[in-house]
């Protein structure tokens, strides 16, 4: 319908929303035909699922009528298929319920989940799905279809801890909800898609490796990533596309990417998740003679299980080029003032600095001193809110996935 706004206000309220619309300016006012998912009568909540082994987390987004995305519910089930399962939830307010029942598979949990949010497909707009790997096939957020699903179950070999479980979670949300709710998968390698072929090829045979077995780069966190530059772009005051940064996602899991005009063209994970940083319990870089030597005296099994969980120390940072600014997120990166002093001691010469009384004081914002050339930010992390944005564009639309 045509609505008389003012023209500024809606620029600076729907800036994200106005270049996928259809619209004409004329007299001071904005005519814009939007999908039926974008109506503000059709405020249902979108779901955020991300399948482990044993364990389903879930975050659950209430709509506004500016089609911001508000949490409203969050929680995991855990030890599924044990006979001691436990199911927690926490409200927007902080409010937790925990809970004990025997939950035999994922579907049963998600079932149980359900029930005790009151929850029903009736009141839901769309489920997104975390699924870690898409391969070079899918780089964008795409609605689950047959062929998506036929993706990530040929991409197992690639991310076999992973991807079988998301296509758990896919299809039991699918066994309970049927057709009637869109669903979509955001995949953590998609942000990486932009990376450029000197970036992701290793230097190996490239016939036999990267387009015989797709042996490359791929990067993780994708989500997180997504999620940082654009709160960024937001402190900057920027659009994201003219933004260099390096983002450091230091968590159990640690990984660092490099954003060029707000393009990721480096990332310090590679092929796997035990590429690049130390990290809580994996390796990080290291010599590939000496994992053949590892595995010639353990054995595979043995060499996957230390690399994998019995390793790991700090991440070192190395900075270069002309920076707006670095970002720390995740667990590691938000909660510890020293890991962040450490990382940033000794990068005077590039610009960057830290204020020890915001370090210490700062949940989220500016931690470098007014006179620092690069800003150092501590910026929290929310990758179920990526997925659940990506989800609405998806199935209203205004993606191209």
């Amino acid at each position: 319908a045509g609505v008389p706004v003012d023209v500024d206000e809606f620029l600076a309220k729907f800036h994200d929303r106005v270049l996928p619309a259809y619209f004409s300016y004329c007299g001071g006012c904005i005519r814009v035909l939007v999908s039926e998912g974008m109506a503000p009568g059709n405020l249902k909540k979108v779901l955020v699922l991300n399948a482990g082994s044993s364990s389903l987390k879930f975050k659950l987004f209430a709509r506004s009528e500016d089609l911001n995305l508000s949490l409203e519910s969050r929680g995991v089930a855990e030890r599924i298929g044990d006979l001691k399962s436990a199911l927690s939830f926490c409200d927007a307010s902080g409010k937790q319920k925990n809970i004990s029942s025997q939950l035999g598979d994922h579907q049963e949990a998600l079932r149980t989940i359900f029930k005790e949010l009151k929850l029903s497909a009736s009141d839901l707009f769309a489920v997104g799905h975390r699924v870690t790997h898409g391969s070079d096939k899918i780089y964008k957020a795409s609605r689950i279809t047959p062929e998506v699903k036929k993706i990530i179950a040929d991409t197992i070999p690639l991310a076999p801890l992973h991807n079988p479980v998301n296509l758990l979670g896919i299809e039991s949300a699918e066994a309970l909800l049927g057709s009637e709710v869109p669903q979509v998968a955001v995949f953590d390698t998609a942000f990486h898609h932009s990376i450029p072929p000197e970036a992701y090829l290793y230097a190996v045979p490239l016939k036999d490796t990267a387009e015989r077995l797709s042996v490359r780069k791929y990067g993780y966190h994708g989500s997180s990533y997504a999620f940082l530059l654009n709160r960024a772009a937001e402190y900057f005051h920027k659009p994201k596309e003219q933004l260099n940064l390096i983002i450091c996602h230091l968590g159990a899991g640690a990984s660092m990417a490099c954003i060029k005009l707000g393009k990721c063209v480096d990332t310090t994970m590679g092929m796997t998740p035990l590429e690049g940083l130390c990290m809580s319990t994996r390796s990080g870089d290291i010599d590939p003679g000496a994992v053949l030597f590892l595995v010639n005296k353990l054995g595979i099994r043995k060499t996957d299980q230390l690399l994998n969980k019995q390793s790991g120390l700090y991440g070192l940072v190395k900075v270069n080029g002309n920076l707006d600014g670095v970002v720390f997120s995740a667990g590691i990166g938000e909660h510890s003032s020293p890991v962040r002093e450490r990382i940033c001691e000794g990068l005077e010469g590039f610009g960057i600095e830290l204020s020890p009384k915001r370090n210490l004081s700062t949940k989220e914002g500016e931690i470098s001193p007014n006179r620092s050339r690069v800003k150092v930010l501590v910026i929290p992390t929310d990758e179920e809110q990526q997925i659940a944005m990506e989800t609405v564009s998806v199935v209203t639309g205004l993606g191209d996935g």
